[in-house]
């Protein structure tokens, strides 16, 4: 299946789509810490 999905992205959307994907890993990443943050140390999220 990769290679019927390289014919079609060809090489720039091969490259577009690894970057794409690795926004969206480092924003959950972001996510996880943050909530590990907030649940140590409610006091900083003024509520």
């Amino acid at each position: 299946m990769a290679a019927a999905i390289e014919r079609f992205l060809g090489r720039t959307g091969i490259n577009v789509m690894t970057r794409v994907m690795a926004l969206v890993v480092a924003a959950i990443g972001v996510n996880f810490i943050m909530t590990g943050i907030k649940s140590e140390l409610p006091g900083l999220t003024g509520h």
